[in-house]
Parts: C-alpha cells; sequence; structure tokens
C-alpha cells in the first residue's frame, strides 16, 4: 500500500526472495513493518513475516536477509529495553511463523540492535551499531544460533571507537562473515573479518581474532551475562572455575 516503503531491503537465496516492507501497519498499529517471501521463479508471494509481538514504529524488516529455510528481519527502532533498543527476528520462510525473537544480552535503549542482519546454515549476525562500549556509538555486532536463538557471543573491533557504527553492515558467507564500520578514522571507513566456528579459539572471548588483555573483559562481561562465552572448561556451566579455565587456554593460544 501507499507509503509502505516495500522493497527498502531485499535478499535472495535460490530462487526464493525476502522483501522488507518497514512502513507496512498491522490494521490500526502503524509502521510495525513487515517482511515477504517471494518464489522469483514463478513470480509469486509465498509468505508474509509479522512479529508476533508487533508494535508501532517497530520497522521491522529495515533490513533482511534470507538463507535456505529461514529468513531474518531487523526491527531497529524496538522499544524492549528501551527506546530504539531494537530486536531482531526470524521466520520460517514457506510459513511466515516467527521461529525466534533475537535481543542481545546487553542491549540498552538507542542502540538500534537490528539495522543489519545476515544468516547462514547455523548462524546469524546482527549489527548495533549505536552500542557504546568503546565510545559513544562505537558500535558492535551479535551472533546467534539459529538451532537455539540463543546468543553465541559479542563482536567489538580491537580499535573501536565512539561514532565509529561497527555494524552498520553485516554478512556471512560460508565459513566467514564481515562486519563493517563505515564511520572509522574519520568517515575512511573499515571491514572487519571473523572466521567461523568463532568459538574454536575460545579465550578469545571478544572475537577479535586476537588474543589480547581485552579478552579478559570479555570474559569477565561473559561471566556476569552468564554467557556462553563464559565455559571455558566444556561443561555446559558458567562458574568460577571457567575463570581458571580461561587462563589455561589463554595461555596455551589458538592456533
Amino acid at each position: 500500500m501507499k507509503g509502505d516503503q516495500f522493497g527498502v531491503s531485499v535478499a535472495v537465496s535460490g530462487n526464493l526472495a525476502a522483501i522488507g516492507s518497514y512502513l507496512d501497519d498491522q490494521g490500526d498499529v502503524r509502521s510495525t513493518g513487515s517482511m515477504y517471501i517471494f518464489d522469483i521463479e514463478k513470480g509469486r508471494q509465498i509468505s508474509k513475516c509479522v512479529a508476533d509481538d508487533a508494535a508501532s514504529g517497530d520497522l521491522l524488516g529495515n533490513d533482511v536477509d534470507i538463507h535456505g529455510s529461514l529468513a531474518i528481519a531487523g526491527a531497529q527502532l524496538r522499544d524492549d529495553v528501551g527506546i530504539n533498543s531494537g530486536a531482531a527476528y526470524v521466520f520460517e520462510v514457506m510459513t511466515g511463523q516467527q521461529v525466534f525473537k533475537l535481543v542481545a544480552s546487553d542491549v540498552a535503549a538507542l542502540d538500534s540492535f537490528g539495522r543489519d542482519v545476515a544468516i547462514n546454515d547455523s548462524v546469524a549476525i546482527v549489527g548495533s551499531i549505536s552500542d557504546d562500549d568503546l565510545g559513544f556509538q562505537s558500535g558492535s555486532a551479535y551472533f546467534f544460533d539459529l538451532q537455539s536463538g540463543q546468543q553465541l557471543s559479542k563482536l567489538l573491533a580491537s580499535d573501536g571507537s565512539g561514532q565509529n557504527s561497527l555494524g552498520e553492515e553485516v554478512a556471512i558467507s560460508g565459513t566467514v562473515a564481515l562486519v563493517a564500520t563505515p564511520q572509522h578514522n574519520s568517515g575512511a571507513g573499515a571491514v572487519y573479518l571473523y572466521s567461523l566456528p568463532f568459538m574454536d579459539c575460545l579465550p578469545d572471548t571478544n572475537n577479535d581474532g586476537a588474543l589480547t588483555p581485552a579478552d579478559f573483559s570479555a570474559w569477565v562481561a561473559a561471566f556476569n551475562a552468564s554467557a556462553p562465552a563464559c565455559d571455558q572448561n566444556g561443561d555446559g556451566l558458567c562458574t568460577p572455575a571457567d575463570f581458571s579455565a580461561w587462563v589455561a587456554n589463554y595461555n596455551a593460544g589458538c592456533s
């Protein structure tokens, strides 16, 4: 309909296309946003994806991606944890049913989590351009397991700083993920490459591809949040014993 902004974001996988329509209304609820799945060989709509908890102004579909039987849509203005904290939603493409709602464990107001999204066979990556961990709007990105919907890790740039907006663009192909920060170095821009599976190097808890003292701070944050990266001894738990395990893993290094 007029004003829906159908086509604000697009993605394709095989013979299926995902198309965002972030100003789409659900009845009297304005600008909830939605995502449409099309069969591009036949030119027909297969499903429409709408968040189970859609609210006015969420802008679901500000970015979309599709891979196999799943599609993901960002909703960067969702207000679950304060205004514009953001969320992302995973849907089954053939039915349009919501599979997971993704929200970062430490998301805060104005983070714009969900600004950009991507998926592969097993992992989703979600950009959060206004996260402030390394300074005002330094940005970050998060990995999620598509089997459980659980957050796996958080990515911060090893040389990140304020107003870099890491996570403005994200992409995954095979075992490689890219996270862009176009505002890095006064707008010169940069792109960070991460290898998957990223959990192979357990002590690299900030997933920047290097073992540095910053990984200890990342492990402490994971411990406080009971996040999966806390578990360094492989017992499936997050306990003080994982600190000793992290030290041992750190000293052993990663190949």
